[in-house]
């Protein structure tokens, strides 16, 4: 409980406006529950190089035999956008990149308090939520469920996907606050990717 406060304070943080403000088939291994608030480089319309961190909690076997399937989870940390900068946000996008050297067999959403839809594009699963996210009301993102197979030998490991900001891996559109209207866009955009991505999942392959 107190990490997931740690990240919603974290990821409440976020500002349109600046970076001061900125201040979510055989045998197998079980698998662990990892925890981490993976950084972000974001741009807030045109102004770019504003932090942010968004938590994940991810899940996946230590160890599987080659040619064994086998299941990564990951859930991204609750967001609670923030009523200072925003008045609601809406069109959410996050991305996950998927591995290379594992086949991806199924993928399911699960959980969550907020209506999302999933696709593959190229080696990145991309999740989308319209909302709308109203300020100050946390909303949680369902679980993303991948289901693998191992089919070479080494480690398989999942990270947040989006390599810039023309191809973010986390980003919105919203309608800033009254307090900020007057100086942002309305609508106004978000776009992050993550800066370094972090590993959420890694199974060794034997």
């Amino acid at each position: 409980m107190a990490q997931a406060r740690l990240v919603r304070r974290a990821l409440a943080t976020v500002t349109a406006v600046a970076a001061a403000a900125l201040a979510a088939g055989g045998p197998q291994a079980a698998a662990a529950d990892t925890a981490l608030s993976n950084p972000y480089a974001c741009q807030v319309n045109t102004t770019q190089g504003l932090p942010y961190a968004l938590g994940f909690t991810a899940s996946a076997p230590d160890k599987v035999k080659r040619g064994a399937t086998f299941t990564a989870e990951i859930t991204p940390a609750p967001i609670t956008p923030n009523p200072s900068h925003n008045d609601y946000s809406y069109d959410l996008v996050l991305r996950l990149r998927l591995p290379d050297n594992a086949e991806l067999r199924q993928y399911q959403l699960t959980g969550g308090d907020t209506p999302a839809t999933a696709t593959v594009d190229g080696d990145e699963l991309v999740l989308r939520a319209p909302g709308p996210f109203p300020a100050a009301v946390a909303f949680q993102l369902p679980t993303v469920r991948l289901t693998l197979k191992a089919t070479t030998r080494g480690s398989v490991t999942t990270e947040p996907g989006g390599s810039g900001y023309d191809a973010y891996g986390f980003g919105w559109d919203f309608i800033p606050s009254a307090n900020e209207a007057p100086h942002v866009p309305t609508p106004s955009t978000l776009r992050c990717y993550p800066n370094p991505a972090q590993t959420l999942t890694s199974t060794t392959v034997k």
